[in-house]
């Protein structure tokens, strides 16, 4: 009686374990700043920020729609708070192991135990989806926001696979059906999906008799998945090429030239080697690879890799009749690996997000072999638990290293020192922490190892202007240009340059290139909005804010710039509206709380003006205008004592930022109120 109810109680224990243990090794994840490819996406990526976007969001890139619709949601809920985004990962990651667990439970039933007890079989199902969980090569698809793609295609993956299982196993049409509904949606989470019709064959062949009982009946029931799997690559050209020509195909499937398709296949051979050791022993993670490019398939280890890989997969293949379990398992690692790494060249050879879905094989075979090689329950017992606590707390630990921006990036520059990208990433971590001479010597690493690469240049240009160095900031954006003359940010920092020079024509020239190459940049948007302000032509900026607004609703820029052209305008309530939109969007911005003060003054309601200041005050105690904007309300308020410790308080701000006729202002002021 006690067994019985130990049985029906056990899956649920089983899965409540997996989302308590999947948050407290991802505890750290939870508030891990955004890092390379989430500050693209996410961050600067204003299609997500409003669901008028939903077109061009589709556009972007619509093998991974689904993806970015979630990221949209996110932004909708949340804004650009990391939390949320890390927190929707972590579920997802915990969705997944609960499908592989079902997963599980149908092929044990189906292998009628395959010779293994009740203990062994309810040992190996725990402990293979807890690795899974567990294992910290998954931080790389969990705790790195951009690679819920990874996440998404695994779920409709494994889901797809799951319903097929059933529907083959209770012959219930609706499963089937589910299956298919399931592959639709990972048509939009990533390509990694266009090997699902080989996983449910290689089901087929393992669990089903494929060889012997229905063999058409089984490959008609797979060809829909076929069918809709071909759509990937149409989805892709679309993004790519923008045209469906069928004849471009071949170009389609190489992302990049610098790499051939053979010199990309026999690195792969060393790759697997690579991800083999990182299975067994994750030690020296990286989040991007410095990996050296194989020339020949005779040089060492490619060879030696080859053969240890081709020796991998014929004991595979020998298991077959032998011991299934482990049989599948590898050649599950093999089938979810081929993709990316075979003949289709991709930028980045090796990526610890790629052994994501491989890691469902891997987390099957190591138990199965751990109970097979040590038969007491109490000794695997222990091995086993073993092994998930230590994968957990590597896991944890990892996730601590990702939870600081900077020593994160640093970690990778150490272990990839010639890579131009960790440096500009790093510099960028350095720029946001107002740390410029970091910042600039990690931009002129990444310069120094590619010339050509534009990202650097423009970031480089960028500290410049913080710091005026205009003419060393023309210089790095016109190199950039050079190299890319469709960099439309390099425009806007170009523009944004020669605005501080008072230039205002190029400025604007340079504002309207931006926004032609690049119709969707807000920030560029709304720049071109205030050289027309700034030229008199009221109605054209209003329209170029609104336009922004629509692309990013959220956007501060635009409504404090709205905010300023109704005050010119004389429209005062709906500058306050405007400015109080902004501040909802960004409270950080001192020199919008200065503006609305402004308003305040000027329509004599005197007890806001004084609040507002001195909230801008509040927040940054250096901001020299509040100051002297704060002094005059209080003058005419009549609290001349506070206005005078006030005004000089501004005096002294102004004197030190080098302004000498605000601070030749401000004591005039004093000398007129305390001759």
């Amino acid at each position: 009686m006690r067994s019985s109810f130990y049985t029906k109680i056990y899956p649920g224990i089983v899965l409540a374990g997996i989302f308590l243990w999947g948050v407290v090794i991802y505890r750290h994840a939870l508030h891990a700043p955004f890092q390379f490819d989430d500050l693209l996406l996410i961050v600067e990526n204003n299609l997500i920020k409003s669901f008028n976007n939903i077109t061009w969001l589709w556009n972007y890139d619509p093998s991974r729609f689904l993806t970015h619709l979630t990221f949209a949601l996110n932004y909708h809920w949340g804004g650009g708070q990391v939390f949320g985004y890390h927190l929707v990962n972590v579920i997802l990651h915990a969705l997944v192991t609960v499908v592989f667990y079902f997963l599980l439970q149908l092929i044990f039933a189906k292998l009628d135990k395959h010779g293994f007890s009740d203990a062994q079989r309810r040992w190996i199902t725990t402990t293979a989806v807890f690795i899974f969980l567990s294992h910290p090569l998954q931080t790389q698809a969990v705790t790195y926001v951009a690679q819920r793609s990874t996440l998404l295609a695994s779920l409709c993956y494994l889901g797809s696979l799951w319903l097929y299982l059933r529907f083959r196993m209770e012959n219930d049409r609706r499963y089937y059906w589910g299956a298919l509904g399931a592959a639709l949606l990972g048509l939009f989470t990533k390509p990694i999906i266009v090997t699902l019709p080989f996983a449910l064959l290689l089901c087929e062949i393992f669990f089903f008799d494929f060889f012997k009982k229905g063999l058409k009946r089984v490959l008609a029931g797979l060809a829909p998945f076929l069918v809709l799997v071909a759509m990937v690559p149409l989805f892709i050209m679309m993004w790519k090429l923008r045209v469906f020509d069928i004849s471009r195909y071949f170009e389609m499937t190489q992302e990049t030239a610098h790499i051939s398709r053979w010199e990309y296949l026999i690195t792969q051979f060393n790759v697997g080697m690579t991800y083999l050791r990182l299975l067994f022993f994750p030690v020296n993670q990286n989040l991007d690879y410095d990996y050296p490019i194989a020339s020949s398939f005779w040089t060492f280890p490619t060879w030696l890799s080859f053969c240890v890989l081709a020796g991998i997969f014929f004991f595979a293949l020998k298991m077959f009749s032998r011991q299934k379990l482990i049989s599948f398992g590898l050649l599950w690692m093999f089938l979810t690996l081929s993709l990316e790494s075979s003949i289709f060249p991709i930028t980045d050879v090796i990526n610890e997000h790629r052994l994501y879905l491989p890691m469902v094989g891997f987390s099957i075979l190591l138990p199965v072999g751990l109970v097979q090689l040590l038969r007491k329950p109490r000794m695997f017992g222990t091995v086993l638990c073993g092994l998930v606590l230590l994968y957990g707390g590597l896991t944890y630990q990892r996730n601590y290293v990702w939870k600081d921006r900077i020593g994160f990036l640093k970690d990778i520059a150490q272990k990839s020192p010639n890579k131009p990208r960790v440096h500009n990433n790093l510099g960028i971590a350095y720029a946001a922490e107002k740390q410029f001479a970091a910042a600039e010597e990690e931009y002129k690493k990444a310069i120094q190892l590619k010339p050509d690469f534009t990202h650097p240049r423009s970031n480089l240009a960028n500290i410049y202007m913080e710091q005026g160095r205009l003419a060393e900031a023309i210089e790095q954006l016109q190199a950039a240009l050079a190299a890319d003359p469709g960099y439309a940010v390099a425009y806007y920092n170009l523009g944004n340059v020669y605005w501080l020079q008072q230039d205002w024509d190029l400025a604007k020239e340079n504002y309207q290139k931006a926004v032609d190459l690049k119709p969707s940049f807000v920030l560029a948007i709304v720049a071109l909005g205030k050289s027309f302000r700034r030229k008199g032509d009221l109605e054209r900026a209003e329209l170029y804010f609104y336009s922004a607004l629509r692309i990013n609703p959220d956007d501060e820029g635009a409504y404090a710039n709205l905010g300023d052209l109704y005050l010119v305008r004389g429209q005062y309530e709906k500058a306050i509206e405007n400015y109080n939109q902004a501040i909802r969007c960004d409270p950080s911005r001192v020199t919008i709380y200065n503006s609305l003060g402004n308003v305040y003054d000027m329509l004599g309601q005197l007890d806001w003006a004084e609040r507002i200041y001195k909230e801008a005050m509040w927040r940054d105690q250096s901001f020299a205008h509040t100051y002297f904007n704060l002094g005059n309300t209080l003058r005419k308020k009549g609290q001349l004592e506070e206005a005078k410790l006030v005004f000089t308080k501004a005096a002294e701000l102004y004197a030190q930022q080098g302004n000498r006729q605000m601070a030749a202002a401000c004591r005039q002021r004093l000398e007129r109120l305390f001759p």
